[in-house]
């Protein structure tokens, strides 16, 4: 027996053995060895760790494993729309969502997220409707029920936000986000002692809540007690020693009582405590910064960086540091050095693209800006900063482009809509202007720039008095001195337009007043005077506000500008000179000079002046062709052509260049199929334009299609009759023609007009053979 049961066992152990052994051979075929669900599980596990110590990256990364492992699973995907959601990728977030609710369209925590992730990415009639369709299934679920009364709160719903409130505290009184929403609620509606007690309530429901610890500290600081407040922010800091934002809060609270010191140890406590985060490790910095310690800042974002040398946020920091200093080599290598290392940071590559147009390298700042735009094709900003990169380089049409987009990518984007606006009014489309402007100012903007720009797109539809009209209440509306000096200047140049120059020149003073920098008004101050014929008047009153801004580079500008016009011309070289000295930035002084220096026949002078700009700003248009012209004037017509080229290599929508380019290749053994080209693309851009229209008709004669010719000189005529030039030409054009009473009356209505012009001994000779 005994014999036979131990055989029984060996025999009955095999089975077992060999079936755990297939069990295990399925497994591993079928699953890796581990199934699907234990891996991702210790990818969730490992995320999450990573995200208690604040390694988000590195959480994204393992949560994203957990979703590869098991696709279908929800734990991931929640938590990654969780985290998104905290760090206010708004989109992805949405993705990790749409995700959830394909494979589990039941699942109630991610439609309940989904509400809150448009909540926060301020889409809030999406928000609100997904509320609501939670709620038509669960009446009294709370997290749907707050996000139905902060979103109907912020599309000012007052009456549906207040009712939904009240129930979420009828329901769940400790709800420390409802106490807070009811007192704003409370403050909207004037009632500030019963907001006090509800966001006392929403503190002692949350005590590490601290928007509440905000508003409560602001509504007593407001009725004067300013003790009280410090001991309300005090209190939120004392029970939350390690928050980052209640330290945030004392340190707002003390630089607003101007104590300094007291802020700076609040500063460097955030900077302990949030080490972790660039924002915050660098806001000693920034306080710095603030304090006008641009030294101190310097040496503090250098500190960072060397512990650590990855901070692209603090890089971008100090390289703003650089520029300010004037040290915009540094400010470049750092940049450099950052997107070397990735070049892929979108806001690095931005940083540098701004930086890069400022220094006059407009191509390479556009290539970084669009760069920026295609990393992040969502950022309403990059493209806002690509389309007035556009327009530095006379691109309006990509401008307007790259406008738009930014427009319609960030409905908050004031700017962007403004530059589309005032593009269009340069463009002459002013009824275009005006509905766009009707659209934002309905808006309600806290900022005078739309107003002014909409009063003036009025007074380009030829509606001044309505314009004005609009104008007058801003000074009371917009109180701050900024602010009143755009508004008196725009009322200035409203009087100007209109002719009243008395007018004109009493509001151009009172927007001196409010800002004693501003060329604009200083310039309307003068002309407005000078209008009346009192040029030494004007003179001698912009020269004091000159006399009273010494370092003012753009007022020495406006007095030479003036000076021009009084035909002081000596006294402007000086004028320009000086502001060139001050500010060798200054382009349109160093154009001006050299324009200058041409009329009063200082050719090698103007040269230089012009010569020094161009390579001071390489990528600049202008310098090449004043250049051109004066090569022109030396008869050094392999000159011109060079510059003329150069200028429209770099600006290829010149029409100057175009112009006087095609007039060099016709006269001077160019091209003459180039000539036409260049000319009829000038035509097309500004066909009003009679010198254009010339240039074009004189490579008609020298084609010999004189009928074209003659149409053409015959309009120019037309708009400049007391243009000999044209005449000339004109005369020439018939002469050609075989037209010869036609050809004989313009060459002596040119001579009769200006006896000693340029062409005035061929013309001679043209008649002399004509009478023969």
């Amino acid at each position: 027996m005994g014999s036979s049961k131990q055989q029984g066992s060996k025999l009955g152990r095999g089975p077992v053995l060999v079936l755990l052994g297939l069990t295990v051979l399925g497994t591993c075929l079928l699953g890796g060895c581990s199934s699907a669900q234990q891996k991702a599980q210790r990818h969730m596990e490992q995320a999450e760790r990573w995200a208690k110590e604040g390694k988000t990256n590195e959480a994204i990364l393992e949560y994203r494993r957990a979703e590869q492992a098991n696709p279908k699973g929800v734990e991931a995907h929640l938590a990654l729309a969780k985290l998104y959601n905290t760090k206010g990728d708004y989109v992805s977030a949405f993705k990790e969502l749409v995700n959830v609710r394909k494979n589990h369209p039941d699942n109630h925590e991610a439609h309940e997220m989904m509400a809150e992730v448009q909540l926060n990415a301020r889409q809030f009639q999406y928000a609100k409707a997904t509320a609501q369709e939670l709620l038509a299934q669960a009446p009294n679920d709370t997290r749907a029920l707050m996000v139905l009364a902060e979103s109907t709160f912020a599309l000012r719903d007052t009456e549906t936000a207040t009712e939904t409130v009240a129930h979420i505290i009828e329901i769940e009184r400790g709800n420390s986000r409802a106490w807070y929403l009811q007192g704003m609620l409370q403050l909207m509606a004037g009632k500030k002692d019963a907001a006090e007690l509800s966001f006392q309530n929403s503190i002692d429901n949350q005590r590490d809540f601290i928007p509440p610890v905000t508003a409560l500290a602001a509504l007593q600081a407001q009725r004067g007690a300013m003790k009280q407040a410090e001991t309300t922010i005090q209190a939120a800091v004392l029970r939350n020693p390690t928050s980052v934002e209640a330290h945030y809060l004392m340190a707002g609270f003390l630089m607003q009582q101007n104590r300094r010191p007291e802020a700076e140890e609040e500063f460097q406590k955030i900077k302990a405590l949030g080490e972790s985060d660039p924002s915050n490790r660098g806001v000693l910095a920034r306080y710095y910064l603030f304090s006008g310690k641009q030294d101190a800042a310097e040496k503090e974002y250098s500190q960072i960086l060397k512990e650590h040398p990855d901070d692209a946020q603090n890089a971008r920091q100090l390289a703003a540091v650089f520029v300010g200093m004037g040290q915009t080599k540094e400010a470049e290598d750092l940049l450099d050095s950052f997107v070397k290392k990735n070049p892929n940071d979108a806001q690095t590559v931005f940083y540098r693209g701004r930086l890069r147009m400022e220094l006059g390298q407009t191509d390479d700042g556009i290539k970084d800006l669009q760069k920026a735009a295609q990393l992040q094709p969502r950022w309403g900003l990059a493209q806002y900063y690509l389309g007035m990169a556009y327009l530095q380089n006379g691109k309006a049409e990509m401008a307007e482009a790259a406008l738009n987009s930014a427009a319609q990518l960030d409905n908050n984007l004031l700017a962007a809509r403004l530059a589309l606006a005032e593009l269009d009014l340069n463009r002459g489309k002013s009824s275009k202007a005006l509905a766009d402007l009707d659209k934002t100012i309905a808006r309600k903007p806290k900022a005078v720039e739309p107003y002014l720009l909409h009063a003036l797109a009025l007074a380009q539809t030829g509606e001044e008095a309505k314009a004005e009209k609009e104008l007058l209440p801003l000074i009371d509306q917009f109180p701050e001195p900024a602010a009143r000096a755009m508004t008196y200047r725009a009322l200035a140049l409203s009087k100007m337009r209109q002719k009243q120059f008395n007018e004109a020149h009493n509001y151009a003073k009172l927007a001196l007043k409010n800002d004693a920098t501003s060329p604009e008004a200083l310039y309307v101050l003068g002309v407005s005077l000078m209008q009346q014929k009192k040029n030494d008047a004007a003179l001698a009153e912009v020269g004091q506000y000159v006399k009273d801004n010494p370092k003012w580079a753009p007022g020495y500008e406006v007095l030479g500008q003036l000076e021009i016009q009084a035909g002081q011309l000596p006294q402007a070289e000086e004028s320009l000179q000086k502001a060139v000295e001050l500010d060798s930035k200054l382009t349109s002084a160093q154009l001006r000079l050299g324009e200058l220096q041409v009329t009063e026949g200082k050719l090698d002078q103007a040269t230089e002046t012009l010569t020094k700009l161009s390579q001071a700003q390489p990528t600049l248009p202008d310098p090449y062709v004043f250049l051109g012209q004066i090569c022109e004037l030396k008869k050094d017509w392999s000159g011109a052509e060079a510059n003329y080229k150069k200028g429209l290599e770099l600006a290829p929508n010149n029409l100057v260049a175009k112009n006087n380019l095609a007039w060099v290749y016709a006269e001077h053994g160019g091209n003459i199929d180039t000539a036409l080209r260049l000319a009829q693309e000038a035509k097309e851009a500004q066909p009003d334009s009679p010198s254009i229209s010339d240039t074009l008709a004189w490579i008609f004669v020298k084609k010999q299609s004189y009928d074209t010719a003659i149409r053409l000189l015959k309009d120019c005529v037309d708009k400049k009759p007391e243009s000999a030039l044209y005449r000339y030409h004109l005369g020439v054009a018939y002469y050609k023609a075989g037209q010869k009473s036609q050809a004989e009356q313009s060459l002596q209505a040119a001579l009769r007009i200006q006896p000693n012009f340029s062409e005035s001994n061929d013309a001679k000779h043209l008649l002399e053979d004509l009478s023969k």
